[in-house]
């Protein structure tokens, strides 16, 4: 008789799920009912289609569950804390995401982090599930532990030695971020200028405009220099001028001497348009 129950509660759930009209605006979501409850992958993308295009986070939560119990799928695990983690039900997020890093999956590590910081406040957990989540390869581990001792915590020594760890693994971010740690807090010019010119060489366009300030006192010329390599990087060449001629009081002169000099400076983009 039991048996028979849960067979009928079983059709029931399907014949909810094949009737739900929101599922038909997205595509393959009737192929993957057809057998979600014998292949994990289906199960698990019907879980992502509710959780992140409809919203309803109860057929998500039935769905990467579903997907779980087919076949042991990893990343419904990480996805099961991310959603009971939105629901604010903690202590199921936190038992997801354990269940996850059992396996040795570095995004359920990073998920755990990121609630211990964000949502309870316990930074030590929070580093110790940052520094797993590093041990099992996840980037961007690294780069928020650094963010955590630099903002929050105030250990620089700490924030140097992981935003160091994190640009060693390609984290753009990490060199500019250094760059201002060492300018800001540690008024250490030299290592300013250094990690400046990292972020530079990694592309990013703000380091050109926080190096520029941070030398113009010293060195106009090349501080005007690393203005004008940025043009087209948010700011149009008549923007550039402008703001260079009213804002910082370069002569014409300077200026030309500038547009030359960044045209032989070791960086990844120059502007060749002439002044």
């Amino acid at each position: 008789m039991i048996k028979y129950i849960l067979l009928a509660l079983l059709l029931i759930n399907i014949n909810l799920n094949a009737s739900d009209i929101r599922l038909e605006r997205y595509a393959n979501t009737k192929t993957w009912l057809q057998d979600a409850d014998s292949n994990a992958d289906s199960a698990y993308n019907l879980g992502y289609t509710y959780d992140v295009k409809i919203k309803d986070k109860k057929q998500a939560i039935y769905w990467y569950k579903k997907a779980y119990s087919i076949d042991k799928k990893v990343e419904a695990l990480n996805n099961l804390g991310a959603v009971y983690n939105d629901l604010k039900n903690y202590k199921e997020a936190i038992k997801w995401y354990k269940l996850g890093i059992n396996v040795e999956d570095g995004y359920s590590a990073m998920g755990l982090a990121l609630l211990y910081e964000e949502n309870l406040k316990d930074y030590p957990t929070a580093i110790k599930y940052y520094k797993k989540a590093y041990s099992l390869g996840h980037i961007g581990a690294a780069y928020n532990l650094a963010m955590l001792y630099h903002t929050t915590l105030k250990e620089y020594p700490n924030a140097i030695i992981w935003y160091k760890k994190a640009h060693s693994l390609g984290h753009k971010s990490s060199a500019y971020n250094l760059a201002i740690l060492y300018k800001k807090k540690l008024k250490d010019i030299p290592n300013a200028v250094k990690w400046y010119k990292k972020a530079i060489d990694l592309g990013d366009s703000k380091a050109l405009d926080g190096l520029s300030l941070l030398l113009k006192d010293n060195n106009l010329t090349l501080a005007t220099a690393y203005v004008i390599a940025g043009i087209g990087n948010g700011f149009t060449k008549k923007e550039t001028l402008k703001y260079l001629r009213n804002d910082w009081k370069v002569d014409e002169e300077t200026i030309k001497k500038a547009y030359k000099l960044q045209l032989k400076l070791d960086i990844p983009k120059h502007y060749k348009g002439g002044i």
